[in-house]
């Protein structure tokens, strides 16, 4: 019973609703100035001419009546009619309208100003509008009521109008009025922040509505813009159209991060009242690609740091989407923090050089109990603003019951961390058996195979290679018929005598003209399931579905003539990154495109790309200032020739001729060479690789998606779509992976080649004979006989398709050594190994069944894997029409 009634008492302090603060666009209502709402008494004046001339006489539309001031009005006059709101009010909107006279230029103000206050011991402050002007506008005439937009916004208890005459011939006014707005719920009475910064020379990010004193550079005790309920837009380089002023940033207040020391801002918000605050929303700006990001975090705690709880939140990143939005910073919403002067202190991000904040709303419960002004944030905290529980025949929770509690609390805690021990244990005895498995495995009968095998001779919407007589590979010609791109998979399941190494080396050399048989093996066990490379001569055996196994775990025997070590062809230029090849013949020298020359003034050296370099080139990351089409700064990899060997120049211009080609959305753009140095400057990107993208996402987010499938299929198709484009200009990458592809906001992808020369990729790649490969990327043909095509490049484009759906995780093959996918792939490319199961893939979770189909098409044997015209058709299709975000 006490314990339901201690409850039931909580719950009525804490359930009332939240308030928050106005709303610009809907706080446009008539306060009650012509309805009688706002009471006589609230009126006052410096003057009044008669009776029927007073202050209260001044309510809008009211016949035969208005504020008249005893004395003409001049330009040296102060008469003013006084309106007390009780209550702080926000004011939008001001009408006027004079009192009729048949005398011209009589019984109207053409001008005002506005004196208003929000405490009754504090100065007058004299309003401004958003161009800086004191003097508005007013009627221009005795009888037509005209409305005044009030912008920026004021918040007042107290105002005044004070009539001004343009002329000056002195005259009598008459003034009767209408106040529009709304209650000002809670919001901060004032703020203390430090003034903005300027960018440039014509952007500023200062507080230009600031009705507080500016002492030293520190903003006291007035309200600005965080409070006007004006949020500014996505790009402060766009001019401000809302208020028709002009100026570019005007709707920000920003911080420019002076030195590495200068972390953080402190901003300080006063209340009229002890509220208990349960959430923070700022306004911020993400305009990374210039400096401006996310701040990294948030402390919220008391202004004086004393007797109240602190909360610190940790604002994620967000290097995608550059727009606006709101930061929510929520507190504990059966708490809060209790005080009446909140300290916001906001951390840079890393990389950001600004913090630009535009609007800050609070959102608070009120508490049952009034507490007066001068009551302090720590006082607060120690008031018991419950009523005394033992007056109502309540009793207080005995001590035993609060040591019962923490007793079982303190043993479910240690039951918890002994399951958690246990489970890690028992992982971690699975995960070394799994290894012992992959390692030294022998079936028994509770492994049940499951064969997956093509229709023969089925080709469905795909373009194939077939083989010919004049060359290793053939030709390549088309045939089309069904509209499903990919084959469908037969699944059959069944057991098969386990055999032994002797039988599946007799079956590996038989020649035979059997039509396509196993395509890959599964094994229902602890294990994922695989997914599984074929070879060259897998189609002309038919395969023991447990051969696949035998070849996969246990060490390959070598006799002399497979160990024959044949030169290969390097994929490196001369700064040590990837190059494209081109298998066409030279073109005609006049119908290169121009290579353009950049003045080394437009570039700005950072620091070096990698430790790593080439034979004779190095590679530093930097920027370029391009000014066409518009002014702005690119991030670039700045590839500096470091020899004067006539060949490697020759290489070195060959590389980026060849790139000079290229235009395509989704590979990196060479820009040209340096005037004076000579460097080639090839585009890159702030937001780094894929590879580092998803598994550092996944890293972070182990509980949930990181980025939806379809998110994944754009990716996909951006690649495929850069790689149709290639096959159509018969040029080969060699080196198609997620590390080689950047990533720019909204999910762009631009497909590059600098990854080999990234130290944190150098186990992605193997030293064969001072050529370093990515080997597990590499198909079968580029081994043995060491020939790349762009159908080799399709076999890597099904790698890194499992790259990208399994977050980049692991590495492909990963229980494998470099060498052993070595021997792999050269005995697939020489026909020396036939077995269909050789190299082997997890399968990744959730992936549909077309997506599987296409994965193992794409490591065909060579001359029957689809062109890359046919794989972003597949894709493109699929992404037609379905929402991305």
């Amino acid at each position: 019973m006490v314990t339901m009634n201690t409850i039931c008492l909580f719950i009525l302090v804490l359930s009332l609703s939240s308030t928050e603060q106005f709303n610009l666009e809907t706080c446009r209502s008539p306060l009650g100035i012509e309805t009688g709402k706002i009471l006589d008494s609230a009126f006052s004046s410096s003057s009044h001419a008669g009776i029927n001339s007073t202050a209260s006489k001044a309510r809008i539309r009211s016949e035969r009546y208005g504020w008249c001031p005893l004395n003409k009005i001049s330009t040296t006059t102060y008469e003013y009619i006084e309106i007390d709101l009780v209550n702080l009010t926000v004011i939008t909107l001001i009408e006027l309208q004079g009192k009729f006279s048949q005398q011209l230029n009589e019984e109207y103000a053409d001008a005002f100003r506005i004196e208003y206050r929000r405490d009754n011991q504090n100065k007058w402050i004299k309003y401004k509008d958003f161009t800086g002007q004191y003097i508005l506008s007013g009627n221009a005439n005795s009888h037509i009521p005209t409305m005044r937009d009030i912008l920026p916004s004021l918040i007042a208890k107290q105002i005044r109008i004070i009539p001004i005459v343009t002329t000056l011939q002195p005259k009598h006014i008459c003034m009767r009025l209408e106040l529009y707005g709304c209650s000002y719920e809670d919001g901060p009475i004032s703020y203390s922040i430090p003034q903005g910064d300027k960018r440039g020379y014509d952007i500023e990010f200062i507080d230009e509505t600031y009705d507080g004193r500016n002492d030293n550079g520190t903003l006291r005790d007035g309200l600005g813009q965080l409070t006007d309920g004006i949020l500014a837009g996505d790009d402060y380089r766009l001019a401000d159209n809302v208020q028709g002023i002009g100026k570019l940033g005007y709707d920000w207040v920003g911080w420019r991060r002076k030195s590495s020391s200068t972390s953080n801002v402190d901003l300080f918000f006063q209340f009229n009242k002890i509220q208990n605050f349960t959430s923070i929303r700022l306004h911020t700006s993400n305009l990374f690609q210039r400096d401006v990001h996310l701040f990294n975090s948030i402390l919220i705690a008391n202004c004086d740091d004393k007797m109240t709880r602190k909360t610190f939140l940790k604002i994620p990143d967000d290097y995608l989407k550059s727009q606006a939005r709101f930061v929510d910073a929520s507190l504990n919403s059966n708490r809060g923090i209790v005080t009446n002067c909140l300290k916001l202190t906001l951390t840079f991000n890393n990389r950001s050089k600004w913090i630009l904040i535009s609007e800050i709303l609070f959102e608070s419960k009120p508490i049952i109990k009034s507490i007066p002004l001068l009551t302090t944030a720590a006082a607060a905290a120690t008031t018991n603003y419950l009523p005394p529980l033992t007056d109502n025949g309540l009793s207080i929770i005995p001590y035993w019951h609060w040591l019962l509690l923490a007793s079982s609390l303190l043993l479910l805690l240690i039951v918890l961390l002994v399951m958690l021990y246990l489970q890690w244990t028992q992982s971690t005895r699975n995960q070394k058996k799994v290894r012992q498995m992959t390692a030294h495995l022998k079936f028994d009968s509770s492994y049940q195979p499951i064969s997956i095998k093509f229709p023969a001779k089925s080709q469905i919407n795909c373009c194939y290679i077939h083989s010919n007589d004049s060359t290793p590979y053939g030709n390549s010609t088309c045939s089309t018929s069904n509209n499903d791109m990919r084959r469908h998979l037969i699944v059959s399941t069944g057991t098969s005598p386990k055999c032994d190494r002797a039988t599946s080396s007799s079956d590996s050399g038989t020649s035979s003209t059997a039509s396509p048989a196993t395509m890959s093996t599964v094994y229902q066990s602890g294990l994922n399931p695989y997914l599984t490379a074929i070879t060259q001569d897998a189609l002309n055996v038919t395969a023991n579905p447990y051969a696949s196994i035998d070849l996969y775990t246990n060490p390959i025997t070598f006799d002399e003539t497979t160990c024959i070590e044949n030169p290969l062809k390097s994929i490196q230029g001369p700064c040590g990154n990837s190059t494209y090849e081109s298998l066409s013949t030279a073109e005609d020298s006049d119908h290169r495109p121009t290579i353009s020359y950049i003045p080394d003034e437009q570039l700005v050296m950072e620091e070096r790309y990698s430790t790593i370099e080439g034979c004779f080139g190095t590679i530093v990351r930097g920027y370029i200032y391009l000014r066409q089409p518009y002014d702005i700064l690119k991030p670039i990899l700045i590839k500096a020739l470091i020899t004067n060997d006539s060949t490697q120049k020759e290489l070195f211009n060959q590389e980026h001729e060849l790139m000079n080609r290229l235009r395509h959305p989704n590979l990196v753009q060479f820009f040209g060479y340096s005037i004076k140095q000579n460097y080639a400057l090839v585009e890159h990107s702030n937001l780094g690789d894929l590879h580092t993208f998803l598994s550092a996402k996944q890293r972070l987010q182990q509980d949930e998606p990181i980025i939806s499938l379809n998110i994944r299929l754009l990716i996909i198709t951006q690649l495929s779509n850069a790689l149709r484009y290639l096959e159509s200009e018969n040029i080969v990458h060699r080196d198609v992976s997620a590390r080689n592809c950047l990533i720019y906001p909204n999910y762009e992808i631009k497909l590059m080649n600098s990854a080999n020369v990234s130290m944190q990729f150098q186990s992605h790649y193997f030293n064969i004979n001072n050529c370093r490969l990515p080997i597990r990327w590499m198909a079968p043909e580029t081994i043995s006989p060491n020939e790349f095509s762009c159908q080799s490049d399709v076999w890597s484009f099904g790698i890194t398709l499992w790259e990208v759906m399994t977050n980049c995780l692991s590495l492909p093959y990963a229980i494998l050594t470099n060498e052993d996918v070595y021997q792999r792939l050269r005995l697939m490319g020489t026909n020396v190994m036939r077995s269909s199961g050789s190299l082997q893939l997890s399968k990744p979770e959730y992936l549909s069944k077309e997506l599987v189909d296409l994965m193992l098409e794409c490591w065909r044997p060579y001359g029957e894997r689809p062109t890359f015209h046919e794989i972003f058709t597949f894709f493109n299709k699929r992404l037609d029409g379905i929402n991305i975000i």
